[in-house]
């Protein structure tokens, strides 16, 4: 699981995790990182995983695979994947791209993200 550095998870308390990617995220790590999530997942049973887009400047279609990848991944644990922080720009150019709208939720911000899951 070590070749996964450039993932960062912190638990949030209200049984959700926080995923950072930096900006050189490498998809070629995508199994890794996966049992990095999990792992981290199982640990503080969380049930929510917030996914902060803040740093990616381009979401192409390996990294929309991967946020697919992320999100069965939740669904196999009994979590949700709530995403925050796109970029308008990085929005667009995936919404361009896709014909149905993406599984996960997605929200302005952490903020955001943990008043939506204290309303649950």
């Amino acid at each position: 699981m070590d070749g996964c550095a450039t993932l960062h998870l912190s638990p949030l308390g209200d049984r959700a995790l926080l995923v950072e990617p930096d900006e050189g995220f490498d998809m070629r790590q995508a199994e890794d990182c996966l049992e990095r999530v999990q792992h981290a997942m199982e640990a503080g049973a969380a049930e929510w995983v917030i996914y902060d887009l803040a740093r990616v400047v381009l979401l192409d279609r390996a990294y929309y695979d991967w946020l697919q990848r992320l999100y069965r991944l939740c669904r196999l644990q009994d979590a949700e994947l709530l995403v925050v922080n796109i970029r308008p720009p990085v929005a667009w150019s995936l919404a361009q791209r896709l014909q149905d709208a993406p599984p996960f939720r997605s929200l302005r911000d952490i903020d955001e993200a943990l008043q939506f899951i204290r309303s649950q």
